[in-house]
């Protein structure tokens, strides 16, 4: 099935920041690496809810401020399921990490992330599993490559939240597409013609 290109009313540098995930995944602060791709994902939740809150819904619901709401808000307007579940999970991890005594990720946590990033490949069967995930810290070690699963929490949490939003990105910007496709006015006659 070929599909047209058409043009789209959406800001991707308002949906993901290459300097963030670079510094993310660079620093030696485990919780900036954490507070950053947090923001990413939650930067993924505004846009998709940008979409919907438009007048004259915004006459009646504003955006959340708070994470949670931004999720359920998401979630009510269709985000899907899996997706929030990837997406509580990042937000619990750093609201754990954020609020308490130790400044390292929980295994448990972490390992649950990758699982349920996992779970998305039962929206695409191209989706590349966990098991098979690595990066290269190109600044910090160029030329090592870590391998998802090998012991290193930051990195399995950094290639979980990075192949999520591969998953999710490309659908919101499907997704915001087909919105402003059903939007589009129609110019076709509102009548039949008269015979």
């Amino acid at each position: 099935m070929s599909e047209e290109p058409m043009k789209i009313d959406l800001d991707l540098r308002n949906l993901l920041s290459a300097r963030t995930i670079i510094a993310a995944t660079e620093t030696d602060d485990e919780i900036g690496c954490v507070l950053r791709l947090h923001l990413q994902v939650e930067q993924l939740l505004v846009v998709f809810l940008s979409m919907k809150l438009k007048a004259p819904v915004t006459e009646y619901v504003q955006e959340p401020r708070e994470f949670s709401r931004k999720l359920a808000f998401a979630v009510a307007f269709g985000f899907p399921l899996p997706f929030a579940a990837v997406a509580k999970q990042v937000n619990k991890i750093r609201n754990e990490l954020a609020h308490r005594d130790g400044t390292s990720l929980d295994e448990r946590q972490v390992k649950l992330l990758g699982q349920l990033v996992d779970k998305l490949s039962s929206m695409d069967s191209k989706f590349e599993p966990m098991a098979k995930r690595r990066m290269e810290l190109t600044e910090k070690a160029p030329g090592e490559v870590i391998s998802f699963g090998t012991g290193n929490l930051r990195a399995d949490f950094v290639l979980s939240v990075l192949a999520f939003l591969t998953a999710a990105v490309p659908h919101v910007i499907r997704h915001t597409a087909q919105e402003q496709k059903a939007n589009e006015p129609s110019y076709a006659p509102r009548y039949p013609a008269q015979r």
